[in-house]
């Protein structure tokens, strides 16, 4: 019940901006206040907590509502369901290994399917489910006696309204490494009226793979990076880099492991590029999607920021790269100062790669063939026009710090950490071309509701342990004026 008020007192809320990821709770939520009118003393200790599961292929209707029954609660559940139920259609009762499956026909063409024990109860809009359910209960082998889930789902620091547990997977190629690909993450879920806090928490070793180590033993990052980016700016991921031996082997192996064709003389730059990287780069990778400032025709631009050790040698290193790809046969740089209005600067032209995307995440329709030095960073991009946007935007001062959310947002986050990605959902999803691999398609599923958010999902780590932090704010006029 109180969980169910946090959700109605939230701002999205009264805007009539809801979440329907899952349809069994959605009818929980309809007719909730049916049921407390029926049982005016409030639902029995052990009807008022649910859990929801969610299966592949991960459609509307693959999802399965549990919870425990107290005494007399059949009767009230058996009274609600036929509430929703098409009225003059009596169910239909099925016997599965022994059990009693009772299927209902629903107003909206779908049919309910309910498993009813003494103590507990099963619904879900999927027969083949409910059936998998009774088989693990046969079988006693249900998550909750894997150790590595209980070890999450016995996390508890504090009382919580709402959890949320989700199966870690590793990308491709961190599943042929080795990864533990049983991996549980566990979210506490708090609702307010701004928004909506997931902190999160990783047990098991998720840094017993090369790869991750890497990236998780690497300096944590402080601050934000406000003054980096324009202000139009809908996207930005920034993380830590080592840029070790191990580390830019790991993105030259995931890179042979895609399933887009690398050639040779692509791979040959790439190998050059990371030895570059691993003497020459700093500390961490920021890439960012904009807006450019023509208000007929925004186009969208893509920047790679890593800063530089030392910005001289850097540049005598790469200028030293990219004659030896070139073969002295053509020009690989000009000056680019009157295109920016920054005196010094140089445009260099890079061969087709594959390194840079994915440094930035981006998809591999992006090549970040254009570079130029600024402000102790090297610069990449697809073209020059983007370039030269993004230095017009830093050097006007037109930059992502002075919008009012983005103060809102980082407030609210951990001043340490090893990775973050901060999106405006409603640009995202409109670019959806651009942006739609760097999201967990969970938030693309859900467009109409998340494009009213700004999303934040941070990664930090500590003693061993991986906390994944989620932030949702909603993008309302009045929370932009407090």
């Amino acid at each position: 019940a109180e969980l169910i008020e946090q959700i109605d007192d939230m701002a999205c809320s009264r805007d009539n901006h809801f979440l329907y990821a899952s349809d069994l709770f959605s009818c929980v939520k309809k007719f909730f206040r049916v049921l407390m009118e029926k049982e005016p003393h409030g639902l029995s200790r052990e009807m008022n907590k649910i859990l929801i599961s969610f299966h592949n292929p991960d459609l509307k209707n693959d999802q399965v509502l549990y919870c425990r029954l107290g005494i007399d609660d059949r009767k009230l559940l058996e009274s609600y369901i036929g509430r929703y139920a098409v009225s003059g259609y009596s169910s239909k009762v099925f016997d599965y290994k022994g059990q009693v499956i009772e299927i209902y026909p629903l107003s909206d063409g779908r049919f309910l399917t309910v498993w009813i024990k003494r103590d507990f109860l099963v619904v879900s809009f999927q027969k083949r489910l409910i059936e998998r359910v009774i088989d693990t209960w046969k079988q006693k082998k249900s998550l909750a006696r894997l150790d590595v889930f209980r070890s999450v789902s016995g996390d508890r620091r504090e009382e919580n309204k709402a959890m949320v547990y989700a199966r870690w997977k590793p990308s491709s190629y961190l599943m042929e490494t080795g990864l533990d690909k049983s991996l549980w993450l566990s979210f506490n879920l708090k609702f307010a009226e701004e928004g909506v806090y997931c902190a999160g928490f990783v047990n098991g070793d998720v840094v017993a793979d090369t790869c991750c180590q890497a990236f998780f033993t690497s300096p944590p990052l402080n601050g934000f990076l406000g003054d980096e980016l324009p202000s139009s700016t809908f996207f930005y991921k920034v993380y830590a880099l080592s840029a070790t031996k191990t580390e830019m082997g790991c993105l030259l192996q995931q890179i042979k492991s895609d399933s887009v064709p690398v050639t040779t003389d692509s791979a040959t730059f790439d190998e050059a590029l990371a030895k570059y990287f691993q003497l020459e780069a700093g500390s961490k990778v920021l890439s960012c999607f904009f807006l450019s400032g023509d208000s007929l025709d925004k186009q969208v631009r893509t920047i790679l920021s890593i800063p530089m050790k030392d910005v001289a040698h850097a540049q005598w290193e790469l200028h030293k790269l990219l004659h030896a790809a070139s073969l002295g046969r053509y020009p690989f740089y000009k000056s680019f100062t009157a295109a920016t209005g920054v005196s010094g600067l140089r445009l260099f032209h890079l061969p087709d790669h594959r390194l840079t995307t994915r440094l930035a995440g981006c998809s591999d329709g992006i090549s970040f063939t254009c570079a130029c030095f600024y402000q102790g960073r090297l610069l990449f991009s697809s073209d020059e026009q983007g370039l030269i946007e993004y230095i017009a935007s830093l050097e006007q001062n037109d930059m992502l710090e002075a919008v009012p959310l983005y103060g809102l947002t980082t407030d609210k986050l951990a001043p340490t950490y090893h990775s973050l990605v901060t999106a405006d959902m409603g640009e995202v999803l409109f670019q959806s071309r651009y942006c739609r691999d760097l999201l967990p398609s969970f938030f693309l599923a859900h467009a109409d509701f998340f494009r009213h958010f700004q999303l934040s999902i941070q990664l930090c780590y500590t003693e061993g342990v991986v906390y994944p932090n989620l932030l949702l704010l909603y993008t309302y006029p009045d929370l932009l004026v407090e």
